[in-house]
Formats: structure tokens, C-alpha cells, sequence
């Protein structure tokens, strides 16, 4: 609301903030991990934090031996108000956040796969209640990685525990490698992030995982193993831009169509990577690439394309389309890599260019435009490598809102990387940078915070 931050340290033996929550009473819950460059004296563990005192205090857990000295990697809340703590050497815990009992999970199951000796990276609750975890046993299968992974789904109130590991027999069971992060999203499918294997996901009630990339005798397979861009229309129906063209998975059927640049033939899309794919309010797509833009009928097999022919104010400039946005009038609002911004009315097919001017606020800070979000009144967020610009698109007016020297300073290595918009109330921008941090915004109130990634072991403090 005030945009003012403020600074509650923990003590220094409490070791690296790794997870925060917030409970259903408005109390924050704090996990600490070991640092990397680990102290003797570190005792990470759980902490719960006292808003009238400004003071944290240390949660007991109860059954730990190890005198409150455990590594806390996430916490989340169930649906009956109990916290979830995933713990490093202990597995899982629930804890009433009231009267701070403990139970752990693993001591109630027939199963040593997450109990005494496991650890537990990461937490998801899905639409039904199910609790997801990612973690590592206590003693990985011979013949493997000496450091292995797994996947448990947890039903709630004690009923039941499956576990999904890798299997070279099973194509459809997860892959090899470290698992990292599990998010459950709201169409019924849970996603497993992997360091080594990519992105997995499977159906939440009846996990099978399956991988797409390019296989080159597999002509269901995708164009490319480099994808840039991704468009879920439905749960069957995803859109994949790669470094090679455009593919359609549909997954009920277990095909893949391809889209790629056919040198001779009359109907194909441009070569290069698909950058952007967009379907506007009259459910056309729009695919952007390398080179320019394409409205894209699959079903007819038609691709209107637009790109530069003559001079760079006749379309567009022969450079990457990166971002696509739609106006309530219906126009294009289009990113080009180190080209500006670019207005193109489909139906007319005119294009207004818009490019920095040095010194004049009123327009882009630079050429090269990132990211373009909307808002609830209709206006844009247009952030550039070197400041943030609020675009009104029906009078096609800009303003310079922020500059990159307000967050960072004026170092020239320092830019803007990505964006993302919470509409609030109160609207609040987060901005990351390339070694400089993440920025918080408020625009209501001017309020710059900017965290220091390094304080939570990203080095060369970028995101």
C-alpha cells in the first residue's frame, strides 16, 4: 500500500531463506536451508514470524532428534489448514500451525521413501487436494545415479502414498535425471521442472509422463528439441514454436503436425525460430518468427505473411518478432529485437513504427523492446532493455515511466530482462534484470524495492 520496505533479519545461524508462506490467518512461516559456503554453527530450520513484535522465532518441530536443526525447502498449506514442511533428511511434516504438532508422514506409512533419511525439495497441492512432492530416497537403486530423484502423490488425511520414479523399461514413466520443482495446474495436469531431462507433465489422475522432442524417425515428434514458445488452447490442443517452425501436439490422438519454411513452395512459413504464437479476439492466429509475421490458417492451410519488402517504414523490419499483444480495437501491438515497436491494423494492413529518441521521455528508451503486457484499462506495459514505457494504445501515446539507472544504476552492462504484471489492487510490477537484481514496482506510488539475488545464491544476481 505505502510501497515502503522493510528489513526483518534472521539471526545469522538460521542459515538461507529458502521458502516462504503465508497461513489462512495472514502469519508469515519462514524455511531456512544450509548456504552453500555451509557455517559451523548454521541451524536452519523452521520460523514463524511475529508482525506486532517484528521478531521470528523458532519452531520445535516434534520427533526431530536433531534439536530444531533441519533444513526447511518449502512449505505449503493444505486444505484443512495444516502446513506441509518438504525437510531435508526427515522427509515431510505436517504441522498445526496453532498448536505447533507435529506428524510425520513417514512414520505412518509402510514406506521408507520419504521418512528418516529422504529429503523433500519441493511441494504442489492439486485441484482434489493431492499433495505432490519431488525428493530423494534414502538410499538410491544401485546401478543408477549415485543422487536420484522420485515423485510422490500423497492423499490427504492418510490415504495413500504412490511413488513415480525412473524406469529406462517405461517410455512413459518419468525421466532420469534430478527432479527440481512439481507444480499441479488447474486443467489436471502435474508438471515436473528436471535438471538434465527437461519439462515432464501427466495427467493428475492418472500419471503417465511423456516427453516431446524431435526425434528424426519419429515423425510425430517435434520440428525441434529447441522450443521457444508454447500456446495451450485446451488440454489436448498445444502449440509449439521451435527453433525449426511451428508444431500442434494434440494429445488425444498422440500426433504432431508440423509447420516448417519449404524453399520453393507457395504456401510455407518463413524459415528461423517461432518467437511468439498469439490467437487475438476473432480466434486468428498469429505466429511471429525471425523474419516477420504470419496470420495462420492450419485448418486451410493459408499463411497471410507480413514482412519488410521495400523500406523499413513499408512493414516490417527484417529482424525478430518477439512479443504480440492485441488492442481494444482490435490492432497488433508487435516487439521487433533491436527495431522497437511496431502497430500493425489487420485489416487495412498499416503499419506505425514507434523507435527510441534519445533524451525524450515520451518515447522508447531503446530499440530493443522484451516484453508487452496489457491491463485492466486498456493501456500496455511495454518494457525495454532500458526502461519501462506505459503505452495507450488508442492515441498511440508513450510514456516513459521507469529507467533502468532508477533500479540499478547506470552501468551500461545493466538491462531489463522480463516482466511480469500483478493487476492487484495494488498493481505491482516485478522486473528482473541482467545482474542487477529483481525489481519490484509499484506505479502508484513510484516504490522501487530490489532484491539481491545474490543473498540467495544466484551469482551473477540476473533473472
Amino acid at each position: 500500500e505505502t510501497g515502503r520496505a522493510d528489513r526483518f533479519p534472521l539471526d545469522i545461524e538460521a542459515g538461507e531463506i529458502a521458502s516462504l508462506h503465508v497461513d489462512t490467518s495472514g502469519t508469515l512461516w519462514v524455511g531456512t536451508i544450509f548456504r552453500t559456503h555451509r557455517r559451523s554453527s548454521e541451524r536452519p530450520g523452521l520460523f514463524r514470524f511475529d508482525a506486532a513484535k517484528k521478531t521470528f522465532s523458532r519452531v520445535l518441530l516434534a520427533g526431530n532428534p536433531d534439536h530444531g536443526t533441519l533444513p526447511v525447502f518449502d512449505i505449503i498449506g493444505d486444505r484443512r489448514g495444516k502446513l506441509l514442511l518438504a525437510t531435508g533428511g526427515r522427509g515431510i511434516a505436517e504441522l498445526d500451525p496453532h498448536t505447533h504438532a507435529t506428524r510425520w508422514l513417514g512414520d505412518e506409512v509402510a514406506s521408507a521413501e520419504f521418512g528418516e533419511g529422504s529429503s523433500v525439495f519441493d511441494l504442489a497441492l492439486d485441484e482434489g487436494g493431492v499433495v505432490w512432492a519431488v525428493g530423494s530416497p534414502p538410499h538410491p537403486r544401485p546401478g543408477l545415479h549415485s543422487f536420484q530423484s522420485q515423485l510422490l502423490r500423497i492423499e490427504p488425511a492418510g490415504g495413500g502414498v504412490a511413488k513415480y520414479g525412473y524406469d529406462p523399461a517405461n517410455p512413459f514413466a518419468v525421466g532420469d535425471g534430478l527432479m527440481q520443482v512439481v507444480f499441479a495446474d488447474r486443467f489436471g495436469t502435474v508438471w515436473i521442472g528436471m535438471s538434465g531431462s527437461g519439462l515432464r507433465y501427466a495427467d493428475v489422475a492418472a500419471p503417465a509422463f511423456s516427453l516431446y522432442r524431435h526425434n528424426a524417425a519419429d515423425a510425430n515428434s517435434l520440428s525441434s528439441s529447441f522450443v521457444r514458445s508454447v500456446l495451450a488452447e485446451s488440454d489436448d490442443r498445444i502449440w509449439v514454436g521451435t527453433l525449426k517452425g511451428l508444431d500442434l501436439i494434440d494429445r488425444r490422438t498422440r500426433t504432431v503436425r508440423h509447420w516448417v519454411h519449404e524453399r520453393g513452395k507457395a504456401v510455407s512459413i518463413l524459415p528461423g525460430t517461432v518467437n511468439a504464437i498469439f490467437r487475438d479476439s476473432r480466434a486468428q492466429l498469429w505466429v511471429a518468427v525471425d523474419r516477420g509475421l504470419h496470420r495462420f490458417d492450419p485448418d486451410r492451410g493459408a499463411v497471410q505473411t507480413y514482412i519488410h519488402q521495400q523500406s523499413e517504414m513499408d512493414g516490417f523490419n527484417n529482424a525478430a518478432i518477439t512479443a504480440v499483444a492485441e488492442s481494444d480495437d482490435g490492432a497488433l501491438w508487435l516487439a521487433i529485437r533491436g527495431h522497437g515497436l511496431s502497430r500493425l491494423d489487420p485489416a487495412s494492413g498499416e503499419v506505425r513504427h514507434y523507435t527510441a529518441m534519445p533524451g525524450d521521455d515520451t518515447a522508447l528508451p531503446n530499440d530493443t523492446v522484451v516484453s508487452i503486457r496489457d491491463r485492466p484499462d486498456g493501456r500496455f506495459w511495454v518494457l525495454a532493455t532500458k526502461g519501462l514505457v506505459d503505452l495507450d494504445p488508442e492515441t498511440g501515446r508513450l510514456q516513459r515511466v521507469l529507467s533502468v539507472s532508477d533500479v540499478v544504476g547506470g552501468r551500461a552492462e545493466h538491462n531489463f530482462s522480463c516482466l511480469h504484471v500483478d493487476p492487484g489492487p495494488p498493481e505491482v510490477l516485478w522486473i528482473g534484470t541482467d545482474r542487477g537484481g529483481l525489481c519490484r514496482f509499484v506505479p502508484e506510488t513510484m516504490a522501487i524495492e530490489v532484491l539481491d539475488l545474490r543473498q540467495h545464491g544466484v551469482l551473477d544476481n540476473s533473472i
